[in-house]
């Protein structure tokens, strides 16, 4: 299933993707206002996720940006619970790499799912389809990666694209991440380049809710190393 995925997402265009950089606009249910949205990722792990106020306006907003660089995670403007307050600093940081890596994982399974397998560092298994609810008759793959189990991607049955990511519960976590499920929801998929990318996807875990809508791709663009560190602006 994962092999048609990549052919109704772009095939070997899909497959040539190494680098994108998107923008958009982020509502969260914890910040009263909206903020703008700036992602970048190079293949095969390195990824940025920041959202700021947007440009120009008079409404304070807090920054927050996930990031990952090869093997590890971080995070600025945003604090985990559960082992991410550990003052082990080895414990410390595993939480907010598999939290960053957990991040990047959500939103790549919406553009372009094949690019974890590619990777090296996940691996897919069939589950088969779901038999029952909402998602009824959508194919469920299996995600694991470096940090163990990273969810099950629902793939729609008739157009072969991603539906859904429905992770787990974080094993050292901290707060509703530690006892619900977060899950991401793609939609609004567009055609562009020779690709069908998500405009719009949707993370909730409990009672939190971030909505991500994307208003520009850019397609493998040249997205040097030094983009991807926690000082990079």
């Amino acid at each position: 299933m994962l092999e048609r995925l990549r052919q109704a997402a772009g095939g070997p265009t899909l497959t040539a993707l190494k680098s994108f950089e998107a923008t958009g606009a982020s509502t969260m249910t914890s910040i009263k206002v909206q903020r703008q949205l700036h992602m970048i990722a190079r293949f095969p792990m390195s990824f940025r996720l920041d959202e700021s106020a947007a440009t120009g306006t008079t409404v304070p907003a807090a920054r927050t940006i996930v990031g990952v660089d090869s093997d590890t995670g971080w995070m600025i403007g945003a604090r985990l619970g559960g082992d991410g307050q550990s003052t082990d600093l080895a414990v410390a940081q595993r939480a907010y790499t598999r939290a960053a890596r957990q991040t990047m994982a959500g939103l790549l399974a919406g553009i372009s799912a094949p690019w974890l397998l590619d990777s090296g560092r996940y691996t897919f298994s069939d589950l088969g389809p779901v038999t029952a609810g909402d998602d009824r008759d959508a194919w469920q793959l299996q995600i694991d990666g470096p940090d163990g189990r990273v969810g099950r991607l629902l793939v729609d049955a008739h157009t072969h694209l991603p539906r859904r990511l429905i992770q787990p519960p974080q094993p050292g976590g901290g707060g509703t991440a530690a006892v619900a499920d977060i899950v991401f929801t793609y939609s609004d998929f567009q055609p562009q380049g020779g690709l069908q990318l998500p405009r719009t996807v949707v993370r909730e875990n409990g009672p939190n809710r971030t909505i991500w809508s994307i208003t520009k791709y850019a397609l493998n663009p040249k997205l040097p190393a030094h983009r991807f560190g926690r000082g990079a602006r």
